[in-house]
């Protein structure tokens, strides 16, 4: 993600964790990644924000104080990016997540307590996952202050005039 960009691209879901996401060991039939739940964000707002969208171009805002409890559930075929605050560049907070198997049924975007399905024969994954992105800092102008310079001709090399102008000779 560039710094300042007002509008990065997302990745699906699917795409994003697909190669974190095994369903091999299942005893009955493997499935494809159905959904994340977010358990926690740890970007604060001078960072920047995480967000999802259903359909890439309506985003929403993931909240912080997330957890097993209150989690977002979001959908594979939904996608999620990092928006940047103005002037930020490097590595936002944490965004951590579990993956489902949709073993439950079918994953729709809520808000819910995914504590009695994790691990096990739960539909979420015992373990989190981890997730960042990389804010590249973009080259700025420079800023001139006009009022700041202040130019002494004068004979002497080396002349410093009492409120600090070097001379040019």
């Amino acid at each position: 993600v560039a710094e300042d960009d007002p509008g990065p691209a997302g990745t699906l879901v699917s795409m994003l964790f697909a190669g974190n996401y095994s369903d091999a060991t299942d005893d009955a039939q493997a499935t494809p990644i159905a959904g994340i739940a977010v358990v926690g964000n740890d970007a604060t707002p001078g960072q920047g924000q995480w967000q999802y969208a259903a359909d890439g171009v309506n985003w929403s805002a993931i909240p912080a104080g997330l957890n097993n409890g209150f989690a977002l559930v979001i959908p594979a075929s939904y996608s999620l990016r990092f928006l940047p605050a103005g002037d930020y560049s490097g590595s936002p907070g944490w965004l951590t997540v579990r993956l489902s198997d949709g073993s439950a049924g079918g994953l729709n975007q809520s808000y819910s307590n995914i504590t009695p399905s994790i691990g096990g024969s739960g539909n979420w994954s015992a373990q989190t996952l981890s997730v960042t992105a990389t804010v590249t800092a973009r080259n700025e102008a420079p800023v001139l202050d006009a009022g700041a310079v202040r130019l002494c001709l004068c004979d002497t090399v080396g002349h410093v005039d009492p409120d600090g102008t070097r001379a040019l000779v």
